[in-house]
Parts: C-alpha cells; sequence; structure tokens
C-alpha cells in the first residue's frame, strides 16, 4: 500500500475474524513491542485481524502544556484525516464495517486514536495512558460509544489533573460509555496485565 508517511505490520488474516484492531504505539515505542503485546493475547489473535500503524516522523508536535499545544493540535488533525482515509481503505480491501474496528493506542499514538475514534462511528476505544489533547473537541453523543481507559495517578507525561480527568469527565458528561481502569501506581507505561484487561472487556457481549 503507498502510504508513505505511515508503516505498517499487521499479523496474518484469519478467515474467521469477526473485526480488526488497529493499534497506535506511542512516541519512541517500538511499533512490534505493541504488536506483541496484543497478538500475544489468545482472546484478540484468534478474534481479529490486527495491524499496528506508526509514524515515518512522529504523529504530533509535541505539546507544552494545555497552554501551548496548538501546533500539537494542527499536526494531530492532519494525522487523524490521513488515517481515517487509510482505515477506510483497509477496511473496505478487508471487508469490514467502522464498526468493526477497534482503535487501540498507547501515549501519543492514544491521543491520535481518540482522535480518530471520535471521527467516526468505530468499535470499541482503548486508551492506554493517553488523553484528548483539546477536550472542546469531544462531541456529544447519543450513541454510547464505548472506550477503555487505563490510566495511573503517577503518569508524569498525561498528568493526572491535566489530562486525564478532563478527558474521562467530558466522555462520561457528552454520553459516552465509559470504563476507567485506574492505579494509583504505574507511571506512564502499558503492560501485559493492561492489555490481558482489554481482551476480557473487548470479548464482552456488550462491547460494541
Amino acid at each position: 500500500m503507498g502510504y508513505s508517511m505511515f508503516g505498517f505490520l499487521r499479523r496474518k488474516k484469519h478467515n474467521n475474524a469477526k473485526g480488526q484492531i488497529f493499534l497506535f504505539p506511542g512516541r519512541e515505542q517500538d511499533p512490534e513491542e505493541m504488536m506483541k503485546l496484543y497478538s500475544n493475547e489468545k482472546l484478540i489473535e484468534s478474534t481479529y485481524n490486527i495491524y499496528c500503524m506508526y509514524p515515518e516522523g512522529e504523529w504530533y508536535p509535541r505539546p507544552n502544556g494545555i497552554t501551548k499545544q496548538q501546533k500539537s493540535v494542527k499536526g494531530l488533525e492532519k494525522t487523524k484525516t490521513d488515517i481515517i482515509k487509510i482505515i477506510g481503505d483497509m477496511s473496505k480491501s478487508d471487508g469490514f464495517l467502522e464498526s468493526d474496528t477497534i482503535l487501540a493506542g498507547y501515549s501519543a499514538g492514544a491521543v491520535v486514536a481518540c482522535s480518530v475514534w471520535l471521527a467516526g462511528k468505530y468499535g470499541t476505544l482503548v486508551v492506554h495512558n493517553g488523553c484528548v489533547l483539546d477536550v472542546n473537541t469531544i462531541p456529544i453523543t447519543d450513541h454510547p460509544k464505548k472506550c477503555l481507559l487505563f490510566h495511573n495517578r503517577d503518569d508524569n507525561c498525561f498528568a493526572w489533573e491535566e489530562r486525564y480527568l478532563p478527558t474521562r469527565n467530558t466522555l462520561i458528561s457528552n454520553g459516552y460509555d465509559v470504563n476507567c481502569m485506574e492505579r494509583s501506581f504505574g507511571g506512564h507505561g502499558i503492560t501485559p496485565a493492561d492489555v490481558s484487561m482489554a481482551a476480557i472487556m473487548l470479548a464482552s457481549p456488550k462491547t460494541s
């Protein structure tokens, strides 16, 4: 595929897949690590086609707090538009609808996943230690789209008060089906246990 701005990893397709998962790794995270975390989960590996998308450069310029993120928001908007087109093309090729597509990201990749998810009719969103950069862009929904939020109070990258709580609270108040996995400790990271919990929740019959 000729998408020069992004690289891809993919787990071998299988005929019984009921949907697809697009993974978005964090800034400076090895995409292979993200792919391994998800493809090692049998509940996921046996059910979905798994793709990991990563940028050739960066997802968006690094912000300097919520008061100095205009370049970040602008760069994220461009990335979002490109990814939506790519997912649409790949979904059509594989015979899946937007609603069959799960988006999962870590850190800056989770910011991207949030932005894409809010702009479409995708299935469940999984956020590992990320946020919505500008919570004012979160639309009110009359369809309770499901999202899973993993976050630690001692996260030193996406701070609890500045980044996480505004995202969580705005999603809830705007009508989304928000499921929170919150811990006091754990820093800024993604663990196999987090992905195992996500796998169990994605397997729930209530998950869209």
